[in-house]
C-alpha cells in the first residue's frame, strides 16, 4: 500500500506541483483513468443508495451520509485512491436541513509519508510550498473530488467546502483534522 501512495504523490507532485486548481483537473483525470476502482465503488454506493430509497426517502441525503457516509469515503480514499484506512477516521452528520452534510475528518500522515512528500518537494523543486501544505492539499482534495460520483445517484451536484483545519505534529506523525460541509449547488 505505501508504494502506491508514494507512487500516488509523486504523480501529484510532477503534475501539479500541489497547486489546488491544477489538483482538481488531475483528480478529475485520475478519476477517468482508474475505471475498475470507480465502477466498483459505483456499484457499492448505489447498492447503498437503493438500499436506502427503498426504506426513507431520497431526499433526506444528509441522513443518508449520517448512515453510510464513513464506508463510502474510507472506500473513496483507499480502494480508489491510497490512503490508509488504519489511520483515518471519519464522521458525518446532519448539517442544518436534509440534504447538508457536516463531514469531520481525520487522516495521520506517518513518519515514512511525511519524508516522501518532503522527497516529492525536493525531487520536482517546489518552493512556494511545504509538507504541510502539500499534505492537506492532497487529503483536502481527494476528498473535495467525493463528491463528483454523486451527482449521478441524487441528480444535482453538490458542493463541498472545508469549513476549519487544526494540524498537529505529535512525534513522527503529522495529524490532520479538517471539518468539511456540503450540500446541494443549485
Amino acid at each position: 500500500m505505501f508504494f502506491k501512495f508514494k507512487d500516488f504523490v509523486n504523480k501529484l507532485a510532477n503534475k501539479t506541483k500541489f497547486e489546488r486548481f491544477d489538483m482538481v483537473k488531475f483528480f478529475k483525470s485520475e478519476i477517468q483513468s482508474r475505471v475498475s476502482q470507480i465502477r466498483s465503488y459505483k456499484s457499492n454506493f448505489e447498492k447503498a443508495w437503493n438500499k436506502w430509497q427503498m426504506k426513507k426517502s431520497g431526499s433526506d441525503i444528509s441522513a443518508f451520509f449520517k448512515k453510510y457516509g464513513k464506508s463510502l469515503l474510507t472506500d473513496w480514499l483507499c480502494k480508489v485512491f491510497p490512503f490508509n484506512s488504519k489511520k483515518l477516521k471519519i464522521k458525518f452528520d446532519i448539517g442544518g436541513t436534509n440534504v447538508d452534510i457536516i463531514l469531520n475528518i481525520r487522516y495521520s500522515y506517518h513518519h515514512d509519508e511525511v519524508i516522501l512528500f518532503i522527497k516529492a518537494l525536493k525531487e520536482n523543486d517546489i518552493d512556494e510550498i511545504n509538507e504541510e501544505i502539500a499534505m492537506i492539499r492532497t487529503l483536502a482534495e481527494t476528498i473535495l473530488c467525493f463528491p463528483l460520483v454523486w451527482t449521478e445517484f441524487f441528480g444535482y451536484e453538490f458542493t463541498i467546502m472545508p469549513e476549519n483545519e487544526e494540524k498537529v505534529w505529535n512525534k513522527n506523525e503529522f495529524n490532520i483534522n479538517i471539518d468539511f460541509s456540503a450540500r446541494p449547488a443549485y
